[in-house]
């Protein structure tokens, strides 16, 4: 599965893909509207959703926290997790993607698989996670899937 970094937006892109013989599915862009991801049709790639994540907002090379994951806040206030890794150094939104509470909708969206991802969660966090999956109710914030950046 191709994860959602590669940023895939559009049915050209996803024809692109769906000649490479061996790639089954891929996440759709937490970039895109809810419209948008309607309009992608069918495809003989499965397409994925990602219903929560704390998203990554960057990789970078340069170590910014002595080898410490920290929590830093810029101005506005917004948070964010700063892990050091074999990557580098990755960094998260804190406040998670989670589109949960809406999955009745999410089902005329024409999407295959729904992706759960966790990345900086404790396992408390992941119980609480699954949990809302069961119950259908959990804190709504769909970031870029209400209005799109594309």
């Amino acid at each position: 599965m191709l994860n959602w970094n590669m940023n895939i937006v559009n049915s050209y892109t996803i024809n692109v893909l769906g000649k490479i013989k061996k790639l089954e599915s891929f996440i759709i862009s937490p970039e895109i509207n809810f419209s948008k991801i309607r309009e992608l049709g069918k495809t003989r790639l499965k397409k994925a959703l990602l219903i929560y994540s704390k998203l990554k907002g960057m990789t970078i090379d340069i170590d910014l926290t002595d080898n410490k994951n920290e929590i830093i806040t810029n101005k506005e206030n917004d948070k964010f997790n700063i892990i050091r890794n074999e990557y580098g150094t990755e960094i998260f939104l804190d406040k998670p993607l989670n589109i949960i509470n809406i999955i009745e909708d999410i089902k005329k969206l024409n999407v295959d698989i729904i992706v759960l991802e966790f990345t900086t969660e404790t396992i408390e966090d992941i119980k609480k996670v699954l949990k809302q999956l069961k119950t259908r109710k959990g804190e709504y914030r769909e970031y870029n899937y209400k209005r799109g950046v594309y």
